[in-house]
């Protein structure tokens, strides 16, 4: 290696700040040259006489102005250090380009000795912390070091955890593998798969789907989800469904404690540790949010490590970073973590909240409910201890839009209400004949009874009393017909 490579190597690793610091010198202040450009100006005592240098470029020298036992005014970062700093890998390099020294005299000789003496203490005696603390130059490579290994680990991280690891060698890769890797269709084996969709509760939990299940908060969502989650992983009866095989369950957890929620909910449900091997409930888990690469990753490793073939997520608002009404939310959970779920054909429910009103369902961009294939609204009825699970998207079919939930004590368990709903029944009756008198009462008027006019006259007082537009038109039309019908005695 000649002097001039030396010389760039010297550039590159060392800044004129650190590399006078180290010399005991101090910048006394700076000054503009003719060109526009900064020139700083440092100095620093001797017993011989004032020192002082000045440098206005990284890459360019600097000129001792005064000091002068010095034969030379321009000196090169490689000059300082070969000349007045001796210590780390440089010692060596000092003895190979014995023609770069320069021989001084005065001033600079009490600094190069001063500074030498320095550096041995340092190197053969003194501990890490103590040369960090007293030898400024070696701080600031030792710095500099931290940070391009810093860098190396993080560009590392990001080669290692991109989103697509490559596709390589599909060559040699078998029809499953291939298949696996990247998704391609075997058609003849697709058309000859006949069989029909997986319903872990019928109409309700189906295998490999998205789920939503928006609710107001304190209506009981956790709990009902908690006992069907519990069925399913135990193998017992759920929501009153003949028992089916156990399947593998994962929890995830944000709302509620283990001791004093969890457990007394499970045990009031009848269950004991055996029975929940199946269940694996993760309470308040320390993984990024699920919106994030970080996130996604985290899931990833519990998808591989634990193999569930349904995963709750309660409530989807705390798994999530950012603004939830946001579509961007939405689609990044997709992203990262939602799409990895159905991929691996994992169930997943998204337990979520309502907004004020809760016929319009998860609060948030329509967006946040595009990857989901199946959402329950839940709801309270006006019986106490019913709730209403109401269909607002199926991209599968079912045979039920409207499931009344039953809420029993001793066990505490939830049953699917069959039969007639009685209070929804009477309800309606109630507001058709509400609507039938309202309609009524227009008669001694001139009023034409055409929809419009009887919309624009009732609608008002139907929006108070919760009558829908379609409900007094079918009020309208009983009206007309029982008008239309001959009486006792028209012949």
């Amino acid at each position: 290696m000649n002097r001039d490579e030396l010389t760039q190597m010297a550039r590159l690793a060392f800044e004129w700040a650190p590399l006078f610091d180290s010399l005991g010198f101090r910048k006394s202040h700076t000054e503009v040259a003719k060109d526009r450009g900064k020139i700083v100006v440092w100095q620093r005592s001797t017993s011989q006489g004032e020192v002082e240098f000045w440098t206005n470029s990284e890459d360019g020298p600097a000129y001792l102005m005064n000091g002068v036992d010095s034969q030379e005014a321009k000196w090169e970062k490689l000059d300082v250090i070969l000349t007045l700093h001796a210590g780390g890998d440089w010692t060596l390099v000092e003895h190979l380009v014995t023609a770069a020294d320069l021989v001084v005299t005065g001033p600079l000789q009490e600094i190069a000795r001063e500074t030498r003496a320095s550096s041995q203490d340092l190197e053969f005696g003194a501990s890490l912390e103590d040369r960090l603390d007293q030898d400024p130059l070696f701080r600031a490579q030792y710095q500099k070091s931290l940070r391009e290994l810093s860098a190396r680990k993080a560009a590392e991280e990001t080669l290692a955890n991109s989103n697509s690891p490559g596709l390589t060698n599909l060559l040699g890769t078998s029809p499953e593998q291939l298949s696996e890797k990247t998704g391609w269709i075997n058609w003849t084996r697709l058309w000859s798969d006949d069989t029909p969709e997986r319903w872990f509760v019928p109409n309700l939990l189906c295998e490999g789907r998205a789920h939503g299940c928006p609710a107001p908060s304190g209506i009981g969502k956790s709990l009902l989800w908690q006992d069907v989650a519990a069925g399913l992983a135990s193998g017992r009866s759920v929501l009153g469904y003949p028992a089916k095989d156990p399947i593998r369950v994962l929890y995830l957890d944000h709302e509620n404690t283990p001791k004093g929620d969890i457990k007394p909910r499970l045990k009031a449900m009848g269950y004991e540790p055996e029975d929940l091997e199946n269940l694996v409930y993760l309470s308040f888990p320390s993984i990024q949010s699920l919106n994030t690469k970080v996130g996604g990753m985290s899931l990833v490793e519990l998808l591989d490590f634990f193999e569930p073939q349904l995963v709750f997520i309660d409530t989807f608002s705390r798994f999530v970073e950012g603004d939830e009404n946001s579509s961007r939310v939405a689609q990044e959970f997709y992203d990262f973590s939602g799409r990895e779920l159905k991929r691996r054909n994992i169930a997943y429910l998204r337990i979520d909240h309502v907004g004020k009103d809760a016929s319009r369902g998860a609060r948030g961009s329509s967006a946040k409910i595009d990857d989901l294939d199946l959402i329950w609204i839940m709801s309270k009825s006006k019986e106490q201890d019913v709730f209403i699970l109401k269909n607002e998207k199926a991209r599968v079919p079912i045979t039920e839009s409207e499931l009344a939930i039953e809420r029993r004590i001793g066990p505490l368990r939830h049953r699917v209400r069959s039969g007639l709903r009685w209070d929804e029944l009477i309800k309606i009756a109630n507001k058709h004949e509400e609507a039938v008198n309202l309609i009524y009462g227009l008669q001694n008027s001139p009023h034409p009874l055409s929809q419009g006019a009887l919309w624009k006259t009732l609608g008002p007082v139907c929006r108070t009393r919760g009558i829908s537009r379609r409900e007094l038109f079918e009020a309208l039309r009983e009206v007309k017909h029982g008008d239309e019908q001959p009486h006792e005695g028209d012949c």
